[in-house]
């Protein structure tokens, strides 16, 4: 069965397979047979190699004896030529000639079929000489990678990093980019025609990626430079750009297309705005060293082009036998690197760097805008900013200068954000307005409280209650969070004036600038700006402040003439106007203004409203409750004469005269009745409020009515008997004591002696009034 065995019979069998269909002999037999081909194989092959290996070998010898036998013919020609010649003879030059033509043209055939390879050398030094630069850049600037486009990226968390942390190379770091752009030069002159051919070869896109490698590093350092130190650096940068290129594009257009471009970038970020100024004036000092430089160092390198010198200078110099140079010429397009009127390029791009720069600071000023004190430290920010790089305060902006419009800028935000913080003061206003004309607010007031703000106080008032009330937030009890937030605005207002005011005294005064240069007559200009700016807000501060404060008095007072309305109402007016003057302060806030400037604006004599408002509240209060106990008061008198007083029982006899020691008790009662209606309104108590200055005419107006309720009694009535009298005087002697009036009202008295002239003795009058005096004294009124 083996016989008839083929090996790719079984070659696709699995194991099991073999196992199945042959037996273990068989198998034995099969790897027998397979070795024993193999070993046939072998020998085959074996004397196959030998055979040609040494036909090769008698091929080679045979070459060596033709080159021995030419060489020795070639040696007996030239023997026999110089021996049958003279000097001057023909022979010998044509000889000579023949001989040099020989070796031209094996070297070209060399240079011809080495090309390829030179060529992938060269680009491979390229590689090698920008990894050495990378390096050697990564070593000096170890904080920064490799650049990257992502460096630019405002989005990148790295990027402020990136930014503060940047330092300037080497001087032999700055020569190597020269080097690099002749080394691309001269690889692009030597291989142009086999770059052309062969555009899609390995070498030749590996040359064009490290080309445009090298012009991205070039351009990120043209980009990046922030220091006057760098200036031989951006001029080696330049002329790198201009000898790899062959580019005659204007070299101050690229530059500055490429710093704006970058700029543009960086105001994204959070730079500050003197850091932004420091990269303008870098970039403006920048451009005068090329203006002033560039063109000797272009003429330099142009008076030094010869080829053995760019070669010696670059990896070139190990190829040099391998390339045809003689009758180089390497030439720079420079007779156009700075084409257009460098002014015109550098107006153009200062204008584009204004603009920039005031949208940056008009973004940060909208987002300051809701806090003054902030819009008045980003003002300082950048004036003095400015201040340290004077040259740059003149940046066009429009037909302004840029500082000028900054604070053009500045002021009518100001203004306008000064406008909004004091009109806070009309929302409270209208709150406290519109709460009044309502009820149903008003008692809401009373039964849920934010502050002490019309609670109800009793000897049993719980502190536990009161921290209830304080934490509950009910919109409607927003009104002294109003004040305390204004309070804070007049705070700011203030602290944004004083800042304002030191801002305009800071930036006239010397300082170091780093363009060593310091405009005092412009300077002084913008100090005084600054202090007309002051002025001007202090003036519409206390305007707008004093017309809304006024405002609201007025208002408040008309509504409150109209009456007709609850005590409740009142109440709340009062303990508004109680602390008010508090919450706010105006009056210091007044007196701190005027400290910056002399206004016209007279402020509000905001005690005298207040204390005017309170009076009309008392008043009404008074009058109300007065009206309604007249009827008693008037009943009590009606009845006085056919009435019995038990309380006269209670008197004192001193020489048979009796001696009133207390008021009628019904007189008594009707003024705790209505002292009580007095301070109490829908169950709440408002004791505290009446010990206010401001209800002193009210409270004295008001016994006045009672007294004279008493005087007209007597004047109306002659025929009563002595104990009537005695206690119709007694009322009055006690409400003189309420009134805090204890001089004789003439009038009054003369009418009493007149109806009892046991009052004509001025001793007995004297006890009658001690007597009052201290029961008074005992009474809660």
């Amino acid at each position: 069965m083996t016989t008839n065995l083929r090996y790719e019979n079984i070659i696709k069998k699995s194991s099991d397979e073999l196992f199945s269909e042959y037996s273990i002999e068989e198998l034995g037999q099969i790897i027998d047979k397979l070795g024993g081909d193999v070993n046939s194989k072998k020998q085959k092959l074996r004397m196959l190699v030998g055979n040609k290996y040494r036909d090769l070998l008698s091929v080679a010898d045979d070459i060596m004896k033709m080159d021995t036998i030419s060489t020795k013919q070639n040696e007996e020609l030239t023997d026999l030529i110089y021996k049958k010649s003279n000097y001057n003879s023909k022979f010998l030059i044509n000889l000579s000639r023949f001989n040099n033509s020989i070796n031209d043209f094996k070297l070209q055939s060399l240079q011809s079929e080495n090309m390829d390879k030179v060529f992938y050398n060269l680009v491979h030094d390229l590689s090698y000489l920008l990894l050495c630069l990378k390096n050697n850049l990564n070593y000096d600037d170890q904080e920064n990678e490799t650049p990257d486009e992502s460096e630019f990226d405002t989005e990148n968390p790295d990027f402020e990093e990136f930014v503060n942390n940047y330092k300037t190379v080497s001087n032999h770091l700055m020569n190597d980019f020269v080097i690099i752009a002749k080394h691309i030069y001269l690889i692009d002159y030597f291989f142009a025609n086999l770059i052309i051919a062969n555009p899609c070869s390995v070498s030749v896109m590996q040359l064009n990626n490290s080309r445009n490698e090298f012009h991205h590093i070039v351009e990120y350092y043209v980009s990046k430079l922030r220091h006057e130190s760098d200036s031989d650096f951006i001029l080696n940068l330049s002329l790198s750009f201009i000898i790899s290129t062959k580019n005659d594009a204007d070299v101050i257009d690229w530059i500055t297309s490429k710093r704006l471009n970058y700029f543009q970038r960086l105001i994204k970020s959070k730079s500050t705005f003197h850091d932004l100024l420091n990269y303008v004036y870098t970039t403006i000092e920048f451009i005068n060293t090329l203006k002033s430089r560039l063109s000797l160092l272009v003429n330099r390198v142009k008076s030094n082009n010869a080829s053995s010198s760019w070669i010696r200078q670059t990896p070139f110099k190990k190829w040099e036998k391998w390339l045809k140079t003689e009758n180089c010429d390497f030439k720079i397009q420079s007779s156009g690197f700075i084409k257009r009127n460098t002014d015109e390029i550098v107006n153009s791009w200062k204008e584009n760097i204004s603009n920039l720069l005031v949208s940056k600071f008009d973004e940060e000023l909208v987002s300051s805008s809701k806090n003054l004190i902030h819009m008045v430290t980003l003002l300082k920010s950048a004036l003095i900013s400015f201040k340290n790089f004077s040259s740059l305060a003149s940046l066009p902006v429009g037909e302004k200068n840029i500082v000028n419009y900054v604070i053009e800028e500045w002021k009518r935000m100001f203004s306008t954000e000064l406008a909004v913080e004091i009109n806070e003061f009309s929302v409270f206003k209208n709150l406290v307005i519109e709460t009044f004309n309502s009820e149903e607010k008003v008692l809401e007031l009373i039964d849920v409280s934010e502050d002490t703000f019309l609670i109800d106080y009793s000897r049993n008032f719980s502190i536990d209650y009161f921290f209830e009330k304080l934490h509950d937030k009910k919109p409607s009890n927003s009104v002294f969070m109003l004040l305390d937030d204004f309070r804070r605005d007049l705070g700011s207002i203030v602290t944004s004036m004083e800042s304002l005011k030191a801002l305009s005294l800071l930036i006239v005064k010397p300082i170091i600038s780093v363009d060593d240069t310091d405009d005092e007559v412009f300077w002084k200009n913008i100090s005084q700006t600054l202090v007309r700016l002051l002025e001007t807000s202090v003036e519409e501060s206390i305007f707008h402040l004093s017309e809304s404060v006024n405002g609201f008095f007025d208002k408040l007072k008309l509504e409150i003439s109209k009456g007709a309305v609850s005590n409740t109402r009142y109440f709340y007016i009062i303990r508004i106007l109680t602390e008010l003057e508090g919450k706010i302060r105006l009056k210091e806030f007044y007196e701190t203004l005027n400290k910056f400037t002399i206004t016209n604006n007279y402020p509000v004599e905001m005690e005298k409203s207040i204390e005017e408002l309170l009076e009309s509240c008392f008043e009404f209060i008074t009058n109300s409750v007065f009206e309604s106990m007249k009827p008693h008061l008037n009943n009590i008198f009606a009845n006085r004469l056919q009435k019995e007083y038990n309380e006269i029982s209670l008197w004192e006899t001193v020489d048979n005269k009796h001696l009133p020691t207390t008021c009628s008790i019904e007189i008594n009662t009707l003024l705790l009745t209505f002292v009580d209606s007095l301070v109490k309104a829908e169950n709440s108590t408002y004791a505290d409020l009446f010990t206010l200055k401001a209800f002193e005419k009210s409270r004295i107006k008001t016994i006045s009515l009672f007294v004279e309720a008493i005087e007209n009694f007597v004047k109306e009535n002659r025929d009563f008997d002595d104990d009537k009298l005695l206690i119709t005087y007694a009322d009055y002697l006690f409400l003189k004591f309420m009134k805090s009036d204890i001089e004789e009202d003439r009038d009054i008295e003369l009418l009493f002696v007149e109806r009892f002239h046991m009052l004509e003795d001025e001793g007995y009058r004297k006890k009658i009034l001690n007597m009052i005096e201290e029961n008074y004294k005992k009474q809660s009124l």
